[in-house]
């Protein structure tokens, strides 16, 4: 798969990953890749053209760090999160990059407590 993803056009959302085969997902999946491309890239450490580093500080509001234990993310990187934002949270899950496709129950079990004890209103 990612031989196919990186033999595509650059500007195809292909590129970022697998489509979903469900319709509805398929639509917000390809404009989130879209998006994507404004940001240089995760695996380039970089957000919005910044390190990803000053993006984290300036959270002003609660934030759920979700991570697989192939992704991105690594233990350490979820580590100097922690030390960048005292509203960051993390909880890693057993899948990959995409943790909301293959272990669906687990991300559902670690998001919904975090969103419903989230304040209303950022600190």
């Amino acid at each position: 798969m990612a031989q196919q993803a990186m033999a595509a056009p650059p500007d195809s959302p292909a590129r970022f990953g697998a489509r979903p085969s469900d319709p509805v997902d398929a639509k917000f999946w390809e404009e989130s890749k879209r998006q994507h491309r404004r940001f240089e890239g995760a695996a380039s450490g970089r957000v919005f053209g910044a390190p990803w580093q000053g993006v984290v500080e300036q959270f002003r509001c609660p934030v759920l760090l979700v991570w697989g234990t192939t992704g991105l993310v690594t233990s350490e990187t979820a580590e100097e999160a922690h030390g960048l934002s005292p509203l960051l949270q993390d909880v890693q899950i057993d899948a990959g990059h995409s943790i909301r496709y293959g272990a669906f129950e687990p991300y559902v079990a670690a998001v919904a407590p975090f969103l419903a004890a989230a304040p209303l209103t950022a600190p």
